[in-house]
C-alpha cells in the first residue's frame, strides 16, 4: 500500500494481483475523518487482502 498526504487529505492506493485478477483500490479521505477510524478499521485498510 502507498499513502500520500497533502493539505489535510490522505490517499491510499493498493494493487492486488492474482492469476485471474488484477485489482487496484484507491481511497481518498480527509485526515480528520481518517483519524476517527478504530484500530480494526485501520487494519482492514492496511491489509493486503482485496
Amino acid at each position: 500500500m502507498v499513502s500520500y498526504k497533502k493539505k489535510r487529505w490522505l490517499l491510499h492506493a493498493r494493487n492486488f494481483t492474482a492469476p485471474v485478477l488484477d485489482q487496484v483500490t484507491l481511497m481518498a479521505t480527509e485526515v480528520a475523518c481518517f483519524a476517527r477510524l478504530t484500530d480494526e478499521e485501520q487494519a482492514l485498510i492496511d491489509s493486503d487482502a482485496p
